[in-house]
């Protein structure tokens, strides 16, 4: 039987019908819009009927450009832009379909309720919804992508659409938005469509960052089928190594293949980012450059460009601009990204002389141990059925210096070995002889988010962590351990991790840092002294510890589907 539309939402269309300059063509187009698709049908009639919305609108001037539609949380208004409807006639053109699946998701998005940290359940606030169109309305690119993502159906399940739902990423994941392809919905975090709390560490809304973001994330949707390819082809890699009759299985190729996989996946996903922010800039500033895009989100643009010796800023040497600062997604401008963004080393494990910024997810990995893990754990799983050579099962082989592997990285991530958490033994290739090592299940249980090393005692990173190396080389060489040790904590406390500092100063008898991110800073009263090198060392581990226990909680659903596809400063 063929779904009406409600009384109420009859009642919408109605108010729609009477407003100044609306004729009944475009009254036609609507309604047959709505009837077009069931769920978007059963989605206003929803909404209509719980009084979240009441009425449409028509949106002619030329200084409201809304070509995604905007929703008035408090009236109950959805506006549609003039240009979305056809010229004359009931049909209705392509994209005000787009647009009304757009609005629905923002509807639904507003009726939405989220944990944010240990407090209770927290209702989406008019401003978190008039920041997020406000965002989507600024860039004619990322608005275009948004619409395109609103009506594309998924290649791998061609009954849903790549984007279908907004939702807050939970407090606490480190991550600056998310793509879940199993649900078709693109997570941000709360505090990025809130207007930044006085005094907070916490960066708020940005437009141009969270552009940034949601071109980032969107295009995650439209590459989600090659993410699922680059997983089943690992899988199917895995098992047949496992089936080898070889007393050696080497996953070394196996693991760089989906790990490359995941690089084309980012980069791609970065060039998408950009060219949404630069949407946005040019919307503003049609003459803007290349230095004005840096002022606006450094943190972003810090890896499409630099500045050398004192020299103007301009596209690091592998990157290439179009004239108007456009990326096409060209196959040196994907592998470029894939260097500056998804190869940026971890502070942990930093190689000399290199200037890239680390790359902290959730505080603890870098992209390629990221992904890496779930093929670990994939690959423990296929060995679990190879056949014994001699009675003996094979030994699994890694090059791990080669694949850019480390298992310390891998175990503070949290490493999902399984129901039966056995540790995998594997030997790494990258020394002669190969050495003798063990993955350790370290997802939940005593382990949780620890590296369990070979040697029984492993000494505290804390105290001579990248941070406090970074710090120690800017300080004064006079500065105490007590006092590199309160500013490292500082620093951490405010967000700010190594080779993400910005600025440093001392105003007063304070010394002021400021990060390469929008909003980290921290600040150390230099006329006080310093706690003990002990106590500050000891909250500094204690955070450490208190953020990878928070990001293990996004691992979840990821540890078993594949690494969810994110995004990091």
């Amino acid at each position: 039987m063929m779904q009406n539309a409600t009384q109420a939402l009859n009642a919408a269309i109605a108010h729609f019908a009477t407003q100044p300059g609306v004729t009944q063509g475009q009254v036609d187009q609507l309604r047959s819009a709505l009837y077009a698709d069931p769920g978007l049908l059963t989605s206003f009639n929803n909404a209509a009927a719980s009084g979240t919305v009441k009425s449409f609108a028509l949106e002619t001037s030329p200084a409201q450009q809304i070509p995604a539609g905007r929703y008035d949380m408090m009236g109950g208004v959805v506006s549609l832009p003039a240009s979305s409807f056809a010229s004359a006639g009931p049909t209705p053109a392509a994209d005000l379909h787009s647009v009304l699946h757009v609005q629905a998701m923002v509807v639904e998005f507003a009726a939405k309720s989220y944990v944010d940290g240990p407090g209770p359940q927290t209702q989406v606030s008019s401003d978190m919804v008039v920041n997020l169109q406000d965002t989507l309305n600024g860039s004619p690119v990322l608005s275009t992508e948004i619409k395109r993502a609103a009506m594309t159906p998924d290649p791998a399940d061609p009954k849903h659409r790549v984007l279908e739902a907004f939702d807050i990423v939970p407090s606490g994941s480190g991550l600056g938005g998310s793509y879940s392809p199993e649900k078709h919905t693109m997570n941000l975090p709360a505090a990025s469509l809130q207007a930044q709390v006085p005094g907070s560490r916490v960066m708020g809304y940005n437009p141009y960052e969270l552009s940034f973001v949601i071109g980032h994330e969107v295009q995650h949707g439209f590459n989600s089928l090659d993410a699922a390819r680059g997983r089943s082809d690992f899988i199917h890699d895995a098992q047949a190594i496992a089936a080898t009759r070889s007393p050696v299985h080497d996953y070394t190729l196996a693991i760089e293949k989906y790990v490359q996989s995941g690089r084309n996946d980012e980069a791609r996903a970065e060039i998408s980012g950009w060219n949404a922010l630069q949407s946005r800039v040019h919307q503003e500033n049609p003459s803007a450059t290349l230095y004005d895009m840096y002022n606006l989100a450094p943190g972003r643009v810090d890896d499409f460009a630099h500045r050398v010796n004192g020299q103007p800023l301009s596209p690091r040497p592998n990157v290439q601009l179009n004239a108007d600062l456009t990326m096409s997604p060209t196959s040196s401008n994907v592998a470029a990204m894939g260097h500056n963004y998804f190869d940026r080393p971890n502070s942990a494990h930093m190689p000399p002389g290199d200037t890239r910024a680390s790359m902290n997810l959730g505080g603890v990995s870098d992209y390629p141990n990221y992904y890496a893990r779930w093929a670990v754990a994939t690959a423990s799983w296929a060995e679990q059925n190879a056949p014994t050579i001699h009675g003996q099962k094979p030994q699994i082989v890694i090059d791990m210096a080669h694949a850019g592997l480390y298992e310390d990285m891998m175990e503070r991530s949290g490493m999902n070995l399984g129901p039966s958490k056995q540790p995998v033994p594997y030997l790494d290739s990258s020394h002669v002889p190969a050495t003798a090592h063990q993955f350790d299940h370290t997802f939940d249980g005593a382990n949780k988010n620890k590296f369990v090393p070979s040697s029984p005692s492993a000494p505290s990173v804390a105290a001579d962590s990248a941070l406090h190396r970074e710090l120690r080389n800017a300080l004064p060489s006079e500065t105490s351990q007590d006092r590199l040790a309160q500013i490292a904590l500082a620093a951490k406390e405010g967000g700010i991790e190594a080779g993400r500092i910005r600025t440093m100063d001392v105003v007063g008898t304070n010394l002021m840092l400021t990060g390469v991110t929008p909003g980290t800073n921290a600040s150390i009263d230099l006329a006080s002294p310093p706690p003990p090198v002990d106590v500050s060392n000891n909250q500094f581990n204690a955070l450490s510890e208190q953020q990878r226990s928070q990001v293990q909680q996004m691992h979840v659903t990821q540890q078993q589907a594949g690494p969810t596809m994110s995004m990091h400063q």
